[in-house]
């Protein structure tokens, strides 16, 4: 990843939610690349904007430190299993991502294999998952 990445994420975010100031995957992500450039990431200010009863909300509050990845777990089981397989997908993307940010390299690898487990291979979130474990492995190195 370049040393520009993380800005220029913040940046692309910032664009989409101009368009769209309610877009949870853009607040997510955007606070990912804030927190990853060593800016204070600004999810709590978002959270006014966010339908915060649906999914992915239980991963938001996960972020703010109002949940535990179990609760995330949870909110994420659906009667549809197409539907819980992506919030599963999701969930453990999201679950990686943070472990990524405290600095736990392990539980993000295993985080991002679970995804990659549960996640459809045509979902964005596979790729990401792949690409995440494909640069902790090379880092490893």
């Amino acid at each position: 990843m370049s040393r520009d990445a993380p800005a220029k994420a913040v940046s692309d975010f910032e664009t989409v939610l101009r368009l769209n100031p309610s877009d949870v995957q853009a607040v997510l992500w955007r606070d990912i690349a804030e927190r990853r450039n060593g800016w204070p990431g600004q999810l709590g200010e978002a959270v006014s904007r966010l339908d915060m009863e649906e999914w992915p909300a239980p991963i938001v509050r996960f972020y703010l430190g109002q949940a535990r990845a179990d609760d995330i777990f949870s909110a994420a089981e659906d009667e549809d299993p197409k539907v819980q397989q992506n919030q599963l997908c999701e969930a453990h993307l999201f679950i990686g991502e943070h472990a990524l940010l405290a600095g736990d390299k392990p539980e993000a690898a295993r985080q991002f294999e679970l995804a990659i487990d549960n996640c459809n291979k045509e979902f964005t979130d596979y790729t990401i998952a792949m690409a995440e474990l494909l640069r902790l492995k090379a880092e490893e190195n």
